[in-house]
């Protein structure tokens, strides 16, 4: 089998303020008025079950992103860096002292 000479390497340069997000989501939104009522006797195996409470946020968040492409024969490396601006949907779960931390993100683009 033959193999390329070429390696490809990709760096996500985005800044996310994790920890601005985290203040937002437990400091910033009244988690009362997002109560949804509880259907916990319509499943039979609910009390196996335990409920995540969760809220998420979007943020748009801009960096850059950069591609590395490195021919190993010839020893040469070209580099291409392109502006990202998207939006991000951050999920964070609220863990045992009360407060929400970040679990997982998506980008939105």
């Amino acid at each position: 089998m033959k193999t390329s000479p070429v390696t490809i390497t990709v760096t996500n340069r985005v800044s996310i303020p994790l920890r601005a997000i985290e203040d937002y989501v437990n400091f910033r939104i009244n988690h009362n008025s997002m109560q949804l009522p509880t259907y916990s006797h319509l499943l039979p195996v609910s009390e196996w079950l335990e409920n995540i409470d969760c809220c998420s946020a979007y943020v748009q968040a801009s960096g850059a992103l950069d591609i590395v492409c490195a021919n190993e024969r010839k020893g040469t490396a070209k580099l291409i860096s392109s502006a990202v601006e998207t939006n991000y949907l951050f999920t964070c779960i609220r863990n045992k002292d009360g407060l929400y931390k970040v679990a997982w993100c998506s980008s939105l683009s």
